[in-house]
């Protein structure tokens, strides 16, 4: 049986000591997560998308406003379906930057 994305999230939080907002619990998880690295401690993002064009607007509407450094710099930007690390480049795109490990 697959794992389900909320259960790879909420473990990868665990093991890096990543706060887990309540309201991630609130709803299903989709494959793009954010991590906020500015916060102490590190917290995921409550919500999670689907696709990167709803992960980049959040970006670009919420986060790019809220926090004053660049963007790559203090975030994560994590793929939990394909373990998949992502930059946010001007351009209003992802770009990959690797990967991570889910285990």
């Amino acid at each position: 049986m697959a794992t389900s994305n909320k259960t790879k999230i909420r473990e990868y939080c665990d093991q890096h000591g990543i706060f887990v907002p309540v309201g991630f619990e609130r709803r299903s998880a989709s494959r793009y997560a954010i991590i906020r690295r500015d916060l102490d401690p590190p917290k995921l993002v409550a919500t999670t998308w689907f696709n990167q064009k709803d992960a980049v607007y959040f970006i670009e509407n919420t986060l790019i406003e809220e926090i004053k450094a660049d963007i790559n710099d203090v975030v994560d930007i994590l793929d939990f379906k394909d373990a998949k690390r992502f930059l946010y480049r001007a351009s209003g795109a992802l770009e990959q930057d690797g990967t991570f490990s889910l285990g």
